[in-house]
Formats: structure tokens, sequence, C-alpha cells
């Protein structure tokens, strides 16, 4: 996570080469991974934290 990067909150997930911002929900702003699995563990993951 980057506590002190631009707003609004976020986190960067990498998957196969493939990258995306994601806000705490969950839900990908900006990127490029395709895997419906990686989004359902992505999410899963904002969930848990």
């Amino acid at each position: 996570m980057f506590y002190e990067d631009y707003p609004p909150p976020h986190f960067h997930a990498e998957y196969q080469g493939q990258q995306g911002k994601f806000g705490f929900d969950g839900i990908m702003s900006v990127g490029n991974i395709q895997s419906k699995r990686a989004l359902r563990l992505i999410r899963e993951w904002a969930n848990l934290h």
C-alpha cells in the first residue's frame, strides 16, 4: 500500500505482468488485469484488510 501516494487511497496489484490500481473496495480503477481469478483474489484480499 502507498500511504503517502496521491489520493484517493488505493493499492497496486500485479498478476503475470499485468498491473492494476485498486480502491479499498477491491474495484480496479486503472489497469489491465484480465484474469477473473486474480480479480476475485484481489477483492477478497481488500475485504480482509
